[in-house]
């Protein structure tokens, strides 16, 4: 204690000492810890808010960027998890597999481009599809149309629709 009752300087010296110490402690150990889950190949998550944080951001570059390499190996290298545990995390929290999330964001983006008139096969090229092929079967399978007749249903285009009725035979 110093002469008026206060803190010596010497102990406020090795309290800041201390803290700065402590703070360089942790700094030094986040970086070998980041360090370590890189060169693990992202196998070891850092903690509960950096894996859940990971997995947050692997969602957001899915609806960023669609066409992109959305595999769930490279969603969850970029999250620095494992397959397993990136699978696991993701599912916990939009309730699907990474792959069948992919999959409906990247048809409503599809059908997103197809409402502005995009033909199916720039759709499915901008949507990250391999092909047309891939986007039919996907849509069909999600809304039960291909992407010409969703194009036709939701532009207002009847031509085709009614050229088809009526090549059609009633007997």
């Amino acid at each position: 204690m110093s002469f008026f009752g206060g803190t010596s300087n010497r102990k406020l010296s090795t309290m800041k000492f201390m803290s700065d110490l402590a703070q360089a402690a942790s700094a030094a150990n986040a970086a070998a810890m980041n360090a370590s889950c890189v060169r693990t190949g992202g196998t070891r998550a850092l903690n509960g808010l950096r894996t859940r944080a990971g997995v947050e951001l692997a969602i957001a570059q899915i609806h960023a960027s669609p066409a992109s390499d959305l595999s769930v190996a490279a969603l969850a290298a970029r999250a620095c998890l494992s397959m397993w545990r990136f699978t696991v995390i993701f599912k916990g929290l939009t309730g699907e597999s990474p792959h069948r999330y992919v999959t409906r964001v990247r048809v409503g983006h599809a059908q997103h481009l197809l409402r502005q008139g995009v033909t199916p096969v720039d759709a499915a090229q901008a949507s990250g599809f391999y092909d047309q092929s891939h986007l039919s079967r996907s849509m069909k399978a999600s809304c039960g149309m291909s992407p010409k007749q969703f194009q036709q249903h939701h532009t207002g285009d009847t031509s085709a629709l009614f050229s088809s009725l009526s090549s059609a035979s009633y007997t």
